[in-house]
């Protein structure tokens, strides 16, 4: 009697379940985070990073000439803008590389929308005193900017549990760490914990010793 038993392929893992990252503008460079699986690597010969307008050169690159295994945390990619300023760009990354169970992958895509800011030079520095005092010349105004203005929150997905969130802060400005909350606008999503690293004592001219 001749047994036969079916064979059951094994799926592979592909290498967007275990690499991401959050990129965005910081004004004249690409700043990217990276969040590599554990065991999970680019070859340092094989990330090509790529942008959608043809007015916006990179001037920077990932990686190196060697083929070794990269994991980096963060990548910051200068870039020289010709011609006017677009609102946002579409950032491709293509690179080789193994996923934790050893498997490579070759020329793998991942692209992202990225909205571009005004660059140091072309944007007037944020002056404290003038945000709250006023201008010469103009009436006094004692309101902040809109903190959309200030503030730049980014949400990276860690797990299936887990979320990180990275804040872009413009200088000058800073958040009160023991009156910062989230909560999810999901029913179906409860917000068990906020952890948050170790703040900074600062001495605020309208609440006095704060943790920052």
């Amino acid at each position: 009697m001749l047994a036969v038993a079916p064979l059951l392929a094994l799926a592979q893992s592909s290498p967007e379940e275990h690499v991401n990252f959050a990129i965005y503008d910081g004004g004249e460079a690409l700043e990217i985070e990276w969040f590599f699986d554990e065991g999970a690597h680019f070859w340092s010969d094989a990330i090509e990073i790529s942008v959608s307008d043809a007015n916006i050169e990179l001037t920077g690159e990932v990686g190196s000439g060697d083929r070794v295994a990269w994991a980096e945390d963060f990548s910051t990619i200068p870039y020289a803008i010709t011609g006017d300023r677009p609102e946002s760009i579409v950032v491709t990354i293509r690179a080789s590389g193994s996923t934790p169970d050893g498997e490579e992958f070759t020329d793998a895509v991942w692209m992202e929308t990225v909205e571009l800011r005004a660059s140091a030079t072309e944007a007037r520095p944020l002056d404290f005193n003038e945000l709250t005092t006023g201008s010469a010349g103009a009436a006094a105004d004692p309101e902040f900017p809109p903190p959309e203005e200030v503030f730049f929150p980014d949400v990276q997905p860690i797990d299936g549990n887990t979320v990180e969130i990275i804040f872009r802060v413009e200088p000058g400005f800073y958040l009160y760490r023991h009156r910062m909350s989230a909560r999810a606008l999901s029913d179906s999503v409860l917000v068990e914990r906020l952890m948050l690293p170790d703040g900074k004592l600062k001495t605020d001219e309208f609440f006095g010793e704060q943790e920052v």
